[in-house]
């Protein structure tokens, strides 16, 4: 068992994907027995990168209080997790945009970032850029691109079924 500084960085938006690379960010922290750092980044009023970094679950805020980009990780937690988990320790950062640069900005040589790895249309990709891609070419550190997760599919068919529900 090997010990590692450093830590794992992963970015969240609560996409399919930031889920996914969520969930195997905190999977390889747990490996690594290192922290992780969840970085939201949005337009969260009051909130620098300096001062944004708080640790999950310890605020005393009423969820009224908290700001939208805290939520945003504690929902996904919540939603895969079912709560936050207690064996790894969580540090979040509410970065601002815009989301790339905020990313390379989180992380050193010792660390390892998580990006989701989403489908965007090629006109919104060449306007905007593509995240994952401007992480492993500038990011310090190893970056894993996590592709989104594929939609369930169903297991029936729905040809010759009622589609009215009826009342006996």
């Amino acid at each position: 068992m090997a010990f590692s500084t450093g830590k794992v960085v992963v970015g969240v938006d609560g996409s399919p994907a930031s889920l996914r690379a969520l969930w195997l960010a905190i999977d390889e922290a747990r490996h690594r027995y290192v922290p992780i750092q969840v970085v939201h980044v949005g337009g969260d009023v009051g909130f620098s990168t300096l001062d944004g970094t708080t640790t999950v679950g310890s605020t005393n805020e009423g969820s009224a209080r908290r700001s939208p980009g805290m939520r945003v990780v504690e929902d996904a937690l919540v939603e895969l997790f079912g709560g936050i988990p207690a064996d790894v320790p969580i540090r979040v950062t509410l970065a601002a945009p815009p989301v790339g640069p905020a990313l390379v900005r989180a992380v050193s040589e010792a660390d390892l970032l998580f990006v989701g790895r989403s489908r965007r249309g090629i006109a919104r990709r060449v306007f905007l850029g593509s995240i994952s891609a401007y992480c492993a070419t500038h990011a310090p550190c190893p970056v894993v691109c996590v592709p989104r997760p594929e939609a369930p599919q169903r297991s029936y068919s729905t040809k010759g079924r009622q589609h009215k529900i009826t009342r006996e």
